[in-house]
C-alpha cells in the first residue's frame, strides 16, 4: 500500500487494508449493528487527491467516540471499524477508465490447447478485462448516403404523409361586461347622496336651458326691432331714391345719345375705340352713382362702393402710407388677411403662417378697400423666391407704364424710380420692349409694335384677365388690331414663354430668348384667381441656385397659378414694394429699364386723408 499501486489485484489490497485495520483496532466486527454508525468524513485538503482522502478517512482521530453495538455495549476508547468502500470503488472506477482509453487490439484466435495437455481456466481479472473491452466505444458504421427527399420518400420504411397545415383557433368571444349592481354596492346613505348630487346637476342644467332661452328671445327681439328701424329709413327716404333714379335713366339717356352721334360703331379704328375707353360715361355715371348712394346711406346699410382708376390715367392715386406694414410675425399679416375679407369675397390667399420663410427676411404687406398685397421671401427647392401676392378690386389697378408714358422713348429708368413716378403699390419689371425690335406691344389699348413670329405674347384685358397667343399665330397687324378690340385689350407683355396656361403646365423645349436652359435669375406673373395675382422671382441670393425656364414654371405651377408668363430675367427682374426693391438683384445694383407693370390703389387721396383726419380729431 506504500507504492499506491492501484493496478494490482484487489483482493491482494482488501487484505492488505484488513492486516492495518487489526493493526489499529485489534479485531473487525463480525456483523453490523442495527443502530446507524456515525461516521467522521475527513476535511478535504488544498490540493489532495480523492485516492488521498480515502486513505486518511481511516486515520485515527482521538475525540472520536464509536457508539454502542447491537448488544448494548460499547467498544473502548481508541477502536476503529475501517470501512474500504470508498477505496474499492474508487479503485474499480480507475481502472474501468485506464482500460477505456487504451488502443484495442484486435483479440488473437483463441489457441486450442495441445493434444495431452490441459485447458487452463482463465483469471479473475482476465474476465474484467474482457468486460471492460466491451464497454469501450466501437467505430460507428460508415454513414449511409443522405436520402433525397421527395414526396414519395418514406423514412424508416412508412408511408410518406403531409403534415396537417395548423388552422387558427377563432378567439373565444367575450362576455359583456357585467354592469355592477349599484343597489347592492352602495348603502342606503349613498344612494340617497347620489341622487340629491343628480337631482342638483339637472337643476344646473334646468337654469342653463332657461337662460339660453331668454337670450334667444331677447336677440330675436332686438332682430325684430332693428328691422323695424330699417324699414322706418327707407320709407323715409323713398322719395330720394325716386330722384335718383330718375336722374340715373336721364343721364344714361343722354350720354347713349351722344355716344350714337359721334362715334359710330362700324369705324373699327384704333381712335374711336380710345375715345369710347377714355369717354365710358354710362360706365363711370353707374360709378359715381354708386359711390354717392353709398355715402348718403352709410349710416343705415352698407354698400359696396366701386373704386376704378381712369385708363387715360398716367398713375394711380397716391396710396395711403398708414396702410403700409413691415413684419417679422405671421400673426400680423394673418390679421390684415381677415380684415381683408370682403375684397378677398372667398379667395384663399397663397400665403399661409407655414411657409418656409427665408431667414432673418420680414414681410411686408398693404391694405385698403380696393387692393391687399403681401410681400416675402421663402425657401423653396433650395433656392430663395420672393413672393408678391396682389388682390384688387378692379381690373383697372392693373396697370403698364412705358418711359415717359410714350412707346419708343430713349430714355430708361430705374423700376423703383417708375414705381414712385406711377404711385404703384407693388410693381415689377416688364418685357423691356427696348431691348429688341420684335414682339408685340400694345399700350393703352393701341398696338405700336407688330412682329409676333418669334415671341409668345401675353394680352391684359380691362377685366384684368390673362390671355395668351403664341409665336407666330397672329401673323398680320389686322389681326392683332381685331384681336385687341375683341377682347377689350389694355396692354400686353412680349417675351415669354408661356408657363402655365389653363391650369396646365407647359413645357418649352426651345426659345430664342431667356437663356432658358441656364440657371438664370427669374421673374414671373402669374393668375392665381379672379384679380388674384403672383409676381415671383428667383434671384442669385447668399451663393443659392437660380433656375432654368421649365423649373421655374414648375414653381409657379406649384404656387397654385392656372396662368404664369415668364418676363425678363437676369438683372432686370425685380419687385418694388413701397418704392424700394424687395428682393436681391444682380450683382446688387438695379438696371434701367423701358417699361414696368404695376398695381395701384384705387381709393381717391381725398377720401382717405379725410378719415385719416377724421381719426385724429376724435
Amino acid at each position: 500500500m506504500s507504492e499506491n499501486n492501484y493496478n494490482s489485484d484487489l483482493d491482494a489490497i482488501l487484505a492488505e487494508f484488513a492486516s492495518y485495520s487489526s493493526q489499529f483496532s485489534g479485531e473487525a466486527p463480525e456483523k453490523k449493528t442495527s443502530q446507524p454508525q456515525p461516521e467522521v468524513s475527513p476535511r478535504p485538503q488544498r490540493g489532495e487527491e480523492p485516492a488521498q482522502r480515502a486513505v486518511r478517512k481511516y486515520e485515527r482521530v482521538p475525540s472520536y467516540e464509536p457508539q454502542g453495538d447491537k448488544d448494548g455495549q460499547k467498544r473502548e476508547s481508541g477502536s476503529y471499524y475501517v470501512d474500504v468502500s470508498m477505496l474499492t470503488d474508487y479503485l474499480e472506477t480507475r481502472r474501468d477508465r485506464e482500460q477505456d482509453t487504451r488502443p484495442v487490439e484486435k483479440p488473437a484466435a483463441a489457441k486450442k490447447p495441445a493434444a495431452g495437455t490441459k485447458a487452463t481456466k482463465p483469471r479473475r481479472d482476465e474476465g474484467r478485462a474482457a468486460a471492460a473491452r466491451e464497454r469501450i466505444p466501437q467505430p460507428a458504421p460508415a454513414e449511409k448516403a443522405a436520402e433525397e427527399f421527395t414526396p414519395d420518400f418514406k423514412p424508416s420504411g412508412r408511408e410518406y404523409s403531409r403534415p396537417v397545415p395548423m388552422t387558427k383557433k377563432a378567439p373565444a368571444k367575450r362576455k359583456p361586461p357585467v354592469e355592477p349592481d349599484v343597489d347592492r354596492v352602495l348603502s342606503a346613505s349613498d344612494r340617497e347622496k347620489a341622487q340629491k348630487i343628480r337631482r342638483q346637476a339637472e337643476d344646473k342644467e334646468a337654469a342653463r336651458q332657461a337662460q339660453r332661452s331668454a337670450l334667444s328671445e331677447k336677440r330675436k327681439l332686438e332682430d325684430w326691432e332693428s328691422e323695424q328701424l330699417m324699414e322706418q329709413r327707407q320709407h323715409s327716404d323713398r322719395p330720394l331714391m325716386t330722384l335718383v333714379a330718375v336722374l340715373f335713366v336721364f343721364l344714361s339717356l343722354l350720354s347713349f345719345g351722344w355716344v350714337a352721334k359721334n362715334v359710330h360703331p362700324d369705324s373699327g379704328t384704333g381712335t374711336a375705340a380710345t375715345v369710347l375707353s377714355k369717354l365710358d360715361l354710362p360706365h363711370n355715371l353707374d360709378v359715381y352713382l354708386n359711390n354717392a348712394y353709398a355715402d348718403a346711406l352709410s349710416d343705415v346699410t352698407y354698400i359696396k362702393k366701386i373704386y376704378t382708376i381712369p385708363e387715360s390715367a398716367s398713375s394711380g392715386p397716391r396710396p395711403n402710407p398708414a396702410a403700409f406694414g413691415e413684419t417679422t410675425d405671421p400673426a400680423v399679416i394673418q390679421a390684415v388677411i381677415e380684415d381683408a375679407a370682403l375684397l378677398l369675397d372667398g379667395q384663399k390667399t397663397l400665403w399661409s403662417p407655414d411657409i418656409n420663410f427665408y431667414p432673418g427676411t420680414t414681410m411686408q404687406y398693404y391694405r385698403d378697400d380696393s387692393i391687399l398685397v403681401i410681400t416675402w421671401k421663402e425657401v423653396y427647392d433650395e433656392r430663395c423666391c420672393t413672393m408678391a401676392e396682389v388682390k384688387i378690386a378692379h381690373g383697372s389697378q392693373f396697370r403698364r407704364r412705358l418711359a415717359e408714358d410714350s412707346y419708343g422713348s430713349s430714355v430708361q429708368f430705374y423700376a423703383s424710380e417708375m414705381a414712385k413716378a406711377s404711385n404703384a403699390v407693388v410693381a415689377s419689371n416688364a418685357d423691356f420692349y427696348a431691348f429688341r425690335t420684335y414682339g408685340v406691344t400694345v399700350y393703352q389699348r393701341q398696338l405700336f409694335r407688330a412682329e409676333p413670329g418669334k415671341l409668345d405674347t401675353c394680352f391684359i384685358t380691362s377685366s384684368g384677365d390673362m390671355l395668351f397667343t403664341r409665336a407666330g399665330e397672329l401673323t398680320e397687324p389686322a389681326q392683332m388690331e381685331k384681336y385687341v378690340r375683341d377682347n377689350d385689350v389694355l396692354f400686353s407683355l412680349s417675351f415669354g414663354p408661356v408657363l402655365v396656361d389653363n391650369g396646365q403646365l407647359q413645357y418649352c423645349q426651345s426659345y430664342p430668348i431667356g437663356e432658358i436652359d441656364t440657371q438664370y435669375s427669374r421673374a414671373g406673373l402669374g393668375l392665381l384667381d379672379e384679380l388674384h395675382y403672383l409676381l415671383m422671382t428667383v434671384n442669385h441670393t447668399d451663393g443659392r441656385p437660380r433656375a432654368n425656364v421649365n423649373q421655374f414654371g414648375q414653381y409657379m405651377y406649384e404656387k397654385g397659378c392656372i396662368k404664369a408668363y415668364n418676363m425678363d430675367g437676369g438683372q432686370t427682374s425685380e419687385i418694388v414694394m413701397n418704392g424700394k426693391p424687395v428682393n436681391y438683384i444682380d450683382f446688387n445694383a438695379e438696371r434701367t429699364v423701358s417699361d414696368i407693370i404695376y398695381f395701384a390703389s384705387a381709393i381717391p387721396e381725398a377720401e382717405w386723408a379725410q378719415t385719416a383726419q377724421t381719426e385724429v380729431t376724435q
